[in-house]
């Protein structure tokens, strides 16, 4: 069974290989890393249906919002302009908890995209960030009992 775990973890390992940077699982414990720049997951939310009469197929949503995060606007840009692109065009492998490849998936759609800026008039920050909310798509048949 396929879950945010999986999604997470395949995307940290292809994103670090392919940016050369750290990548962080987002979660309510985390501390903020202390270097830049690095690329934040978050799992957000997962909406699930069954379709079918029999519900023997079931359909997810799984939404991350993945967060780039850089200490200049030349850096920001950069990261920026390659995460998308990955997002937006590459097929990921699907690693299983082992670390096994067992599958590819891509990214459905981009939903939203979110610049932050760090600070007020009065104060300055070298905190850059920009938040990327994705959508994915799941779907499971469920034969006798069991997911396949």
């Amino acid at each position: 069974m396929i879950t945010y775990h999986n999604l997470i973890g395949s995307y940290r390992v292809y994103l670090s290989d392919e940016l050369g940077i750290d990548v962080h699982w987002r979660h309510q414990k985390m501390s903020q890393p202390k270097s830049f720049p690095y690329l934040t997951i978050e799992f957000t939310v997962n909406t699930i249906s069954q379709p079918t009469k029999l519900n023997d197929l079931m359909v997810e949503t799984p939404r991350l919002t993945f967060g780039v995060h850089a200490d200049n606007l030349n850096t920001l840009n950069d990261i920026y302009t390659k995460t998308r692109r990955i997002l937006l065009y590459k097929n990921i492998p699907l690693l299983s908890a082992s670390g096994e490849v067992i599958g590819i998936f891509k990214v459905e759609g981009i939903d939203n995209e979110t610049n932050v800026i760090g600070g007020d008039y009065q104060q300055t920050s070298e905190h850059h960030r920009i938040y990327i909310d994705t959508r994915l798509s799941i779907q499971t048949v469920k034969t006798k009992g069991e997911i396949k």
